[in-house]
């Protein structure tokens, strides 16, 4: 925040906050049924069939959630925020929301698998840690609101690639 005069840094707050409520429409609720039905299950088949489903409705309905936010995000720009700044700050986040939901969803399926180890890994160490390498670099290398917003996108971008690589792991690749 020292690196920035206040409207900028109120501009990423607010761009990071709307990624913030979509992504709570695009998981549709399923981080807690994954980590409720999962171990209900002990047949692996049964488990992938699971986490199949729910990655594929949250994965439709946070891109669906993504693309309307960038179709808007000029109108969103304008006439709720009053600031036409914010339109590509709110197409960078966009990019983010699929990243939000499918990220934190692996993390539940890893809590759902009674994988605490992983689950922590993926949620509570990864993203904070990737996001404040980044964030911290643009901030040093100068790239302004912009690369910040990009670096927060940059620490879903991390916690997904890890939390892919559990699923596949524990999962393998679903038909």
């Amino acid at each position: 925040a020292r690196f920035f005069d206040p409207s900028r840094y109120g501009q990423v707050i607010l761009a990071i906050s709307l990624l913030s409520m979509v992504t709570v429409v695009g998981s549709l609720g399923l981080r807690t049924g994954v980590v409720r039905y999962l171990p209900r299950h002990d047949n692996k088949a049964d488990q992938l069939g699971i986490v199949t489903a729910s990655i594929r409705l949250t994965g439709i309905a946070s891109i669906v959630s993504a693309v309307i936010l960038v179709l808007f995000s000029d109108v969103l720009a304008t006439r709720i925020f009053n600031d036409p700044k914010m339109a590509p700050l709110l197409k960078i986040v966009a990019v983010g929301v699929p990243l939000a939901v499918l990220g934190p969803l692996s993390a539940s399926i890893a809590r759902g698998m009674k994988d605490a180890r992983s689950k922590n890994l993926i949620e509570n160490i990864s993203f904070p840690v990737s996001r404040v390498l980044f964030i911290g670099s643009a901030i040093i290398l100068g790239f302004g609101t912009v690369g910040i917003a990009w670096a927060y996108v940059g620490g879903y971008v991390f916690m997904t690639l890890l939390g892919v690589a559990y699923v596949y792991i524990v999962f393998g690749i679903p038909n």
